[in-house]
């Protein structure tokens, strides 16, 4: 059954306690918070975030006995509804990202990867296409460290490095908060420039990153995801916008 939880948790890009109270609710033919996060094993404070999130994602249904809020789970048959409407939502993103870029269809390629691991495939693939070695983006550090740990960055950044492509990074955050510390300093050793930008002025969300004709747009929020944009117009877009802040705090 661990393995089944496993498969479940990559293919909608659950986490840990996302997975643990979806299966906690498949026990259940409708269950309180507590409930849930007795079953769980998890904190009763901790439980009521992710059971939002599980809402939002279509994982559990709200119902009212009473004067009593309960959950249900979504039936395990009824699972592959919530891939179709992703779907559903993929082709109107893409659809419109097409008439908004007014370019010939074979000048345009765009595609989607879902999951930490789709992040992950499309970073790969955003490198493995570069023809030159410089790259610019902006990124939410803290966002990504914590969603897909030290180990898997730093192996992303060791192929970069690796392939000699130097890098000039915007970062939005505070510049005495650990994680940004600790990134600054290896700089040097990571082929990087980085500046640090107020998050009130540039609250950065998605992590984005130009290189040649190929733009790199990643989330690592609750429902990572990432989308790779080959074309010459939005590259040179963003490698514009890229320019614009970056001068402004190194005048």
């Amino acid at each position: 059954m661990q393995d089944q939880l496993e498969k479940l948790k990559k293919v909608f890009s659950l986490n840990n306690y996302e997975t643990k109270l979806y299966w906690a609710a498949l026990k259940f033919e409708a269950a309180t918070l507590s409930e849930l996060a007795r079953k769980a094993k998890i904190p009763r404070t901790a439980a009521y975030s992710h059971i939002q999130s599980l809402i939002e994602k279509g994982f559990l249904l709200v119902i009212k006995i009473g004067k009593r809020k309960k959950y249900q789970a979504l039936s395990p048959k009824q699972l592959h509804h919530i891939l179709e409407r992703k779907m559903v939502t993929l082709k109107e993103i893409t659809d419109d990202l097409a008439k908004r870029i007014n370019v010939p269809e074979q000048k345009l390629a765009i595609s989607y990867y879902s999951g930490i691991e789709g992040v992950q495939i499309a970073s790969d693939t955003w490198l493995e296409n570069a023809k030159t070695k410089f790259g610019k983006s902006f990124e939410n550090v803290e966002s990504t460290v914590m969603q897909h740990g030290q180990k898997q960055i730093a192996k992303s950044i060791d192929k970069r490095v690796n392939k000699k492509i130097k890098g000039r990074l915007i970062v939005s955050g505070h510049p005495e908060a650990p994680i940004l510390k600790s990134v600054l300093k290896k700089d040097e050793k990571e082929l990087r420039k980085s500046i640090v930008v107020s998050p009130n002025a540039y609250p950065i969300k998605a992590s984005i990153a130009v290189l040649d004709d190929m733009v790199f747009i990643f989330t690592s929020e609750e429902d990572p995801f990432a989308v790779l944009i080959k074309n010459q117009d939005v590259a040179d877009s963003v490698n514009s916008i890229h320019d614009m802040v970056w001068d402004r705090y190194n005048p």
